[in-house]
């Protein structure tokens, strides 16, 4: 398939996962972003649809007293410290996942490396609610630093790619600048 296929063309979530020996990538596409750049990946409509709703949460986030966003934002940054981490491979439940990222308590049986990674998902995910204007531009640059706060001490030193075991895909992490 080719690379534009992948990003725009339909796609069988179902018929995907039915397939234990699908091709997948292993290395990072960088033709995404000029594939990106060249094609509108919203259509108008889509795009008003995201904008009113935003609209909406905002206002709703600004009605809300200090502490209830306050625990709202602390909730959003649990759920998407652990699914991300699950979508990676980690094996914490959502429950151990908050003890670990309010209370500083490690699971049981659970590696470091595992403890580590839902770490560095929360320090990505605070870094981008703490700079909101951060993705204005998306830049390969700027996804490099999110990736390089992602896969801090996770291995690979100053290498531009690793491969973490067990898992496929190949991380390019960010040179020290």
């Amino acid at each position: 398939m080719s690379d534009y296929g992948r990003l725009f063309g339909r796609f069988d979530v179902e018929s995907y996962f039915e397939n234990e020996n699908r091709k997948v990538l292993n290395t990072f596409n960088f033709r995404i972003f000029e594939l990106l750049e060249q094609n509108q990946v919203f259509r108008d409509e889509e795009i008003r649809k995201l904008y009113d709703r935003e609209r909406e949460f905002e206002l709703r986030m600004k009605s809300l007293p200090k502490i209830a966003r306050q625990k709202e934002m602390e909730r959003l940054v649990i759920d998407l410290s652990w699914k991300s981490s699950q979508i990676e491979g980690n094996t914490h439940s959502l429950l151990e996942t908050e003890a670990l990222l309010k209370d500083a308590r490690e699971a049981k049986g659970k590696s470091k490396t595992e403890a580590l990674m839902i770490l560095n998902h929360k320090k990505a995910l605070s870094y981008n609610l703490e700079n909101p204007d951060f993705f204005n531009k998306l830049t390969v640059s700027k996804i490099e630093d999110i990736h390089y706060l992602l896969t801090k001490n996770m291995g690979g030193g100053n290498k531009k790619c690793t491969l973490f075991q067990g898992w496929n895909y190949r991380y390019f992490l960010h040179s020290v600048r």
